[in-house]
Formats: structure tokens, C-alpha cells, sequence
């Protein structure tokens, strides 16, 4: 009787051990969901989103910017549209980005539009000027000085064209500086839309491997002699 009721004792036991240990790993999954349940969706992203041809890259796969660009534009050879998703901070992040097929013959103009590059975290206005650079964090700010309204939204609210952003990393930077810029580039959306209607601003990010901030502006006509 002593020895069955000893090993009744060492089931009984073992089975709240693994039940405590279960509950306390089940917590700490649960803490950590909770410590990444912020989720974001750019408005480009949710457009496409139930396209068949979406996909969607994880950064937390992908090494550098050049190798991101690489996958881009493979999807982009496929007639595929690609969604970008990654976690930065306590956030997970869900945006859509935009690269050209290399073996394209299709050139995309865009006329008449408000231009923002972006490389590193630095960002140039092509609306202020032509050579001067900006810190990131003060995209918000350059956005508002963009006045070019043309276009306006199904209830009659004024709405700025879309605003196209060129980006470029240098890839002696790691993954995680995609991250922080693409971040803060739809922070500073959501920034300067509080202070206008909602959609006011809205963008589209080209994924470039070379950015065109490296290329120098040409020289000015020579003058005219009487």
C-alpha cells in the first residue's frame, strides 16, 4: 500500500510540475504577444493585400538592402507586388513597396509630383531645394511644406498626390536600418496627417539599388551673349 501510494504521490507531483511549467511558458508567450500586438498597415499595403498576386517579404529573412532589392525585383519580374513586413521597437510593421524589373522596357514617368529621396536617414525635398539634405525625423515638417493640391477625395476634402519617396541603404548598414527608416518614414505620415484630414498624405516608396542623391546636378546653361 506505502509503495503505490508513493508512486500515486510522484505522478501527482510530476503532473503539477509540468502543468506550472506549461502555464508559466503559456505567460510568457502570452507577454510576449502582448509586447508585440501593435500592428501598423500602410494604405498601400492594405490595397493589395487580397490581390493573388501580393507577396510579402519578412525582413527578419533578409540580410541587407541589396539583398531585399534582389528578391523585389524578381517578384516585380513575375508581375508580383510585394508587401514588406518587420517588427521595429514593440511594433510590427506591414507596408508596401515598389521596384522596377531590370529586364523591363517599361520607363515610369512621373510628372508634375512632390519628390522626397531618401538615403541612410537622411532625406532630400525636391519641393524646398535641389542640395540640401534633412534628417529624417523631420520628414513631417518638409511635408508640409509641399502646397501642390490637385486632387480631391470622394466626400470633397482636399488631398495631396501621391508623394513618391526614393529610398536607398547602403549595405554596409545591417537589415535593421531599413527597418528604423521605413519605420519613421510612416511615423511622419501619421504625424502630419494628424494636423490635416486623414489621407492627406499619402506615399509610395520606390526601392532603389543606387540612389539618385549621389548623381550631381548638371551645370547651369551658360549665359546668353547680346
Amino acid at each position: 500500500m506505502e509503495k503505490h501510494f508513493a508512486i500515486f504521490l510522484l505522478v501527482c507531483l510530476t503532473t503539477l510540475s509540468f502543468s506550472c511549467d506549461y502555464s508559466l511558458e503559456n505567460n510568457q508567450d502570452d507577454k510576449l504577444s502582448e509586447l508585440t500586438s501593435s500592428k501598423i498597415f500602410s494604405d498601400k499595403f492594405l490595397e493589395f493585400q487580397g490581390d493573388p498576386d501580393f507577396e510579402v517579404i519578412n525582413l527578419e529573412n533578409v540580410s541587407n538592402f541589396s539583398t531585399l532589392i534582389d528578391r523585389m525585383q524578381t517578384l516585380s519580374c513575375e508581375d508580383k507586388y510585394t508587401g514588406i513586413t518587420y517588427q521595429f521597437n514593440d511594433t510590427i510593421y506591414h507596408q508596401y513597396g515598389y521596384v522596377e524589373c531590370p529586364t523591363s522596357d517599361v520607363i515610369s514617368c512621373f510628372m508634375n509630383r512632390n519628390t522626397i529621396h531618401i538615403k541612410n536617414d537622411s532625406l532630400m525635398n525636391y519641393r524646398a531645394s535641389l542640395d540640401s539634405l534633412y534628417p529624417i525625423n523631420s520628414l513631417a515638417h518638409q511635408l508640409n511644406t509641399m502646397k501642390h493640391v490637385d486632387y480631391y477625395n470622394s466626400v470633397g476634402e482636399p488631398v495631396l498626390k501621391q508623394i513618391l519617396i526614393y529610398l536607398n541603404i547602403e549595405d554596409h548598414y545591417p537589415i535593421s536600418k531599413t527597418k528604423e527608416v521605413l519605420a519613421e518614414v510612416e511615423k511622419q505620415f501619421t504625424k502630419a496627417n494628424k494636423e490635416k484630414s486623414d489621407n492627406y498624405y499619402r506615399y509610395m516608396i520606390f526601392f532603389e539599388k543606387y540612389s539618385k542623391t549621389d548623381i550631381p546636378l548638371p551645370p547651369p546653361p551658360p549665359e546668353l551673349k547680346d
